[in-house]
C-alpha cells in the first residue's frame, strides 16, 4: 500500500527512528515503525486487520471512516483509507496517516 502523510511531524516520526525515540519513546519508536512496515507491506488496507497484528480497527463517531492500529501502551496509528466514495474501505491502496496519538484516555 501508499502510505501518505497528513503531517510533516507525522512523517518525520516515521521515517525518523532517532527523532520517534525522543518524542515517543523506544518502545513507541519500534511499535510505531512496525505498524508503518505493516501498511507499506499489505496490499489493501483488508490485508492490515484481524487476524494480522496490530488490533486494527474502524472508528466510530467524529472519527467515523477512519481506522487505527495499536502502537504501544495507548498510543495508536490513526489512518483514512483513500479510495474514493464508490469502493469498499477495505480495497483501500492508499491510506493517510492522520494521527499519531493517545486517541483512549489511560485507565488506572
Amino acid at each position: 500500500m501508499i502510505v501518505r502523510y497528513g503531517s510533516g511531524k507525522d512523517r518525520k516520526l516515521a521515517s525518523d527512528m532517532k527523532l520517534a525515540r525522543r518524542d515517543l519513546g523506544d518502545q513507541q519508536a519500534k511499535g510505531l515503525a512496525k505498524r508503518i512496515k505493516q501498511l507499506e507491506s499489505a496490499d489493501t488496507l483488508g490485508d492490515v486487520f484481524p487476524p494480522a497484528p496490530g488490533k486494527w480497527h474502524w472508528l466510530t463517531g467524529d472519527r467515523a471512516g477512519q481506522a487505527a492500529g495499536t502502537i504501544k501502551d495507548g498510543l495508536r496509528l490513526i489512518i483514512e483509507p483513500n479510495n474514493g466514495e464508490e469502493n469498499p474501505p477495505r480495497d483501500a491502496t492508499v491510506v493517510t496517516v492522520v494521527e499519531v496519538s493517545e486517541h483512549y484516555e489511560k485507565r488506572r
